[in-house]
């Protein structure tokens, strides 16, 4: 197949030789050699249409974009992890935790490189009281990553919240005073503040 793109190749530039040589094959390698690029081109098109419409609520409506794109034997592998990472994140905001853990778990297990799906599954965890599971996700993937800025940052947090729970546990054994304060003050970090 290799030497028929080539020979398509050939002849998109007048070679007139290799269009003999490449025979009933021709039409088709050359098709295929014109339109992939179109057909790549467009399942990122549609990656990032779907997460407009995610952003304008339409999520239905992105879920199935995306999944058109999963399944299209056409998509660059690439563009294929994009559009199931960006599943994972519409579920999630959707509130699909279940659907998006599942999801960022496959990932996880799939392309194991990848420092998002670790991040994002550790988010869930930590969002589900799982403490222990999220730090142990946090560290993996600052192992393997030690400059990634949002891991670094949820793990702080997540450390934070884990004083917390520690502080109020300690709390209800003796509630002095100075641990309510250390709640509190810990508390604030996660408070909206304005610009």
């Amino acid at each position: 197949m290799m030497k028929v793109f080539k020979e398509a190749l050939a002849c998109s530039h007048g070679h007139a030789k290799a269009l003999e040589r490449a025979g009933p094959n021709f039409l088709r390698a050359l098709a295929l050699f014109l339109i992939l690029p179109i057909a790549v081109a467009n399942a990122q098109d549609e990656v990032e249409k779907a997460r407009m419409l995610a952003e304008s609520g339409e999520t239905a409506e992105a879920l199935a974009l995306l999944e058109d794109v999963i399944v299209d034997k056409e998509s660059r592998a690439t563009t294929v992890i994009e559009a199931r990472y960006m599943r994972g994140i519409i579920l999630l905001g959707d509130g699909q935790t279940a659907e998006a853990k599942s999801a960022f778990a496959e990932l996880l297990r799939e392309y194991p490189e990848l420092p998002e799906p670790y991040n994002n599954l550790a988010a869930i965890y930590a969002a589900e009281g799982e403490f222990e599971k999220a730090r142990d996700l946090l560290s993996r993937v600052l192992e393997k990553h030690p400059d990634y800025a949002v891991a670094l940052e949820n793990l702080g947090d997540l450390y934070a919240k884990m004083a917390i729970d520690a502080y109020e546990r300690a709390r209800e054994q003796n509630p002095e005073e100075f641990l309510t304060e250390k709640i509190e003050v810990i508390g604030q970090l996660f408070e909206p503040r304005s610009e």
